[in-house]
């Protein structure tokens, strides 16, 4: 009778821990077969992704329902980053680059000879956009990409860019 009582309890807490640790996570159906590489929720409502074949998805409920903004089959978005609900960017290979002024419902495009991959993106502060490539190269601009300056780590890719209070470059597997 013990052991029936002991299973049981332990069953209902690992039922009830499951439900506290993991209950936050609902899977949703973006309504797209292309692969997304990057979301970004710019409040508890309003999210933005990106991927394969330019996708770019914006979702106005949490991500219930997601509306397709921009699509392209010779665009492979790999990241995106918003300075603030409105200003945003987002990159990907053979170097495209795109920015919106208004959360994400018209995308400008910046035109590149480049072939590089742009792999990882962020705003420190409203005004300059960070941005990482396969080589192991940091770009930013403080102009909406009318100029950029460059910053080389090496020849290893950048894997991400996070901003806090500090900067933390990550690429493969290293943090700056």
């Amino acid at each position: 009778m013990k052991l029936l009582r002991y299973s049981t309890m332990l069953f209902v807490f690992e039922l009830f821990m499951t439900d506290l640790f993991l209950g936050q996570w609902v899977p949703q159906n973006s309504n797209t077969q292309a692969s997304l590489n990057d979301v970004i929720m710019l409040d508890q409502q309003t999210g933005i992704a990106v991927g394969d074949s330019g996708k770019i998805l914006k979702t106005l409920d949490a991500g219930q329902n997601w509306i397709e903004e921009f699509s392209a089959a010779n665009v492979r978005w790999n990241a995106l980053a918003f300075a603030n609900a409105m200003k945003g960017a987002v990159v990907g290979d053979s170097c495209k680059i795109a920015f919106t002024f208004d959360g994400g419902e018209n995308w400008t495009f910046i035109d590149s000879s480049s072939t590089t991959h742009l792999t990882a993106a962020d705003y420190m502060g409203e005004t300059t956009l960070y941005v990482g490539d396969n080589s192991g190269s940091v770009f930013y601009t403080n102009n909406d990409g009318i100029t950029w300056s460059l910053i080389s780590f090496g020849n290893e890719p950048v894997m991400d860019i996070f901003f806090t209070e500090s900067a933390y470059i990550d690429y493969s597997g290293h943090v700056i």
